[in-house]
């Protein structure tokens, strides 16, 4: 791998990036699309999850901050072509193009850093039920069409209010 894509690596994991997107695979067969790395609250402190979406699934990976650096290099360069990071002060976008050359980016972050906190226990069950019954309120509206929609709209703003609430605690 050249030694400037390693660097600029090197650089982004230094900044401890809040969330990470690697995407454009280098050839079509591969199944993985779009690859997202975020930085997620645990009870141990901080790691992060990465996301591996492909055409109908994804699929999540919890790393310790210290094996960002690891996956990264794994990921950008060998099989995907584009890598865009986010921190508090800086938004990093980088594309390696067709000859091998790594073009860099970089930009004030004028967004708020939010970093997710994970769902477990209690808001874990309830979260879920408050899923299904969204879903069972959707289903119900459009089998009756018009007739509750004032009524389950109410109550799904409701439950999405109390759904946010429960993933900010």
């Amino acid at each position: 791998m050249n030694q400037s894509v390693q660097e600029y690596l090197e650089t982004i994991c230094e900044e401890r990036p809040y969330k990470l997107v690697i995407s454009n695979p280098r050839s079509k067969e591969n199944e993985i699309r779009k690859i997202v790395i975020c930085l997620q609250e645990h009870k141990n402190g901080y790691r992060y999850q990465i996301e591996k979406f492909t055409a109908k699934q994804a699929f999540h990976i919890n790393i310790e901050e210290t094996d960002l650096k690891n996956a990264l290099t794994a990921y950008f360069g060998a099989d995907y072509l584009q890598l865009s990071a986010w921190t508090a002060s800086f938004e990093y976008q980088a594309k390696i193009s067709s000859k091998g050359k790594l073009l860099t980016n970089r930009h004030t972050n004028m967004n708020r850093v939010e970093i997710q906190k994970e769902i477990t226990g209690k808001n874990n069950i309830v979260y879920r039920k408050v899923r299904l019954f969204l879903r069972w309120l959707i289903w119900e509206y459009l089998q009756k069409r018009a007739k509750l929609f004032g009524q389950c709209m109410i109550s799904i703003v409701r439950l999405i209010g109390t759904l946010s609430l429960l993933r900010m605690q």
